[in-house]
């Protein structure tokens, strides 16, 4: 009996994990940039399930002229790696 219990609450975890991951939120970076700061404004719009939409923005640090020119060429992978740095701060 216990083991019938047991098995019953992991069907439903595994049906919950299924479920949160078939209503992944999704992300969406944008990047402009600013050509004579030499930074960029990154905007990240997460799409709730719901329909709601919350945006968050971020500013590069001024970046060296090579850098700053190899940056134009971000994807969008590139710019969440990107955000593994420390060279971002939050915009009100």
């Amino acid at each position: 009996m216990a083991n019938i219990l047991k098995l019953k609450k992991l069907v439903k975890l595994e049906n919950k994990i299924k479920q949160l991951k078939q209503n992944k939120m999704e992300k969406i970076i944008k990047a402009t940039p600013n050509h004579s700061a030499r930074t960029f404004t990154i905007r990240c719009t997460d799409k709730l399930p719901s329909g709601a939409m919350y945006t968050t923005k971020w500013r590069t640090y001024p970046m060296s002229k090579q850098e700053f020119q190899s940056s134009l060429n971000n994807t969008t992978n590139d710019w969440k790696c990107f955000f593994k740095s420390n060279d971002y701060y939050k915009v009100k």
